[in-house]
């Protein structure tokens, strides 16, 4: 099955079973300070991956560049998110042409004032493993979201605040995402509906209470928060992934 015929069939489905049909732009619960954590942190990072991606053309960068433009167009303030979906739409990865995107980053740490971020222009263009690439390795394009949460979650790991409330904020985004794109499994009864629901919701908690957490720099509260996030990604993959 196609990428294209599976979005099709899993949005056929998603209206049988109560989801919203259009992979849709949504925002976290997030506090001020956590949000600009992350943009700060996303914009930095974009930055450099597409100053990677001008030079090498690596397709890898696109998609993960991608990926953190969503992060961006869930958290960022108004005129982030719509510099975001600009830098977004200008990576046109079946055309392989990555201009747009190149360029549009260079005003995403400072945005032109009265940016107005349109969701609908985005809704629908983006598939699950889009919204799940920042788990990946950044050698990957990715922002290495899996490795982090397995490494903090270790007895004895050092959790240092501000980059925990970095990977909270990023994570409770993924989860708002994650939410309304249930896979083909997800979408086989209403139990399973029932539980894509439950660990989207239980990740997105525990990306929000590792933010707190971290603005208290309390860290017997991040420690747990991190479990609690590495679970509900266990128990996802346990049910959904093939």
């Amino acid at each position: 099955m196609t990428p294209r015929s599976r979005l099709f069939a899993c949005s056929t489905l998603a209206v049988a079973f109560g989801f919203v049909v259009a992979p849709r732009a949504v925002s976290a619960d997030l506090s001020k300070d956590a949000a600009k954590a992350a943009v700060a942190a996303d914009v930095a990072t974009l930055e450099k991956q597409l100053a990677e991606l001008s030079s090498t053309q690596k397709k890898n960068l696109a998609v993960g560049a991608r990926g953190i433009a969503l992060l961006l167009m869930n958290y960022g303030d108004e005129p982030t998110k719509a510099q975001a979906a600009k830098v977004y739409a200008g990576l046109k990865l079946k055309e392989k042409d990555y201009k747009g995107g190149v360029e549009a980053v260079k005003a995403l740490a400072s945005p032109p004032a009265g940016g107005k971020f349109d969701s609908k222009a985005i809704d629908g263009t983006f598939e699950l493993h889009d919204v799940m690439h920042p788990f990946s390795m950044s050698k990957s394009g990715g922002l290495n979201i899996e490795k982090d949460i397995r490494d903090l979650s270790k007895a004895g790991a050092k959790v240092d605040a501000k980059d925990a409330l970095v990977l909270g904020a990023r994570v409770a985004a993924i989860a708002d995402y994650t939410l309304k794109l249930p896979n083909e499994k997800a979408l086989t009864n209403a139990s399973m509906k029932t539980k894509w629901e439950r660990w989207s919701k239980d990740m997105g908690t525990a990306g929000v209470g590792l933010t707190e957490a971290a603005a208290k720099n309390d860290a017997k509260a991040m420690t747990t928060a991190l479990k609690k996030m590495g679970d509900s990604c266990s128990n996802c993959h346990n049910d959904f992934r093939d």
